[in-house]
């Protein structure tokens, strides 16, 4: 019984931070373990996370260049 119990609260607690990644997106929690990367799906989507941290990164860039550019 305290099997069924220990999966249902673990079951539990996986949605609960699954429901909050989604509602606060941060890619980097999404990303898989090289390890990982086994199956063709998930390399495609590796690879897709992967543009959208690049992309993430340039906005960030762009953005403190913008701010430090705009003390000069």
């Amino acid at each position: 019984m305290d099997e069924i119990h220990y999966k249902v609260v673990y079951i539990q607690k996986e949605l609960e931070y699954l429901k909050a990644t989604l509602e606060n997106p941060n890619i980097y929690d999404i990303l898989y373990n090289a390890f990982e990367l086994y199956t063709d799906k998930r390399k495609r989507s590796q690879i897709e996370l992967l543009k959208e941290c690049v992309i993430e990164l340039k906005r960030d860039y762009n953005k403190q260049f913008d701010e430090f550019s705009s003390y000069k």
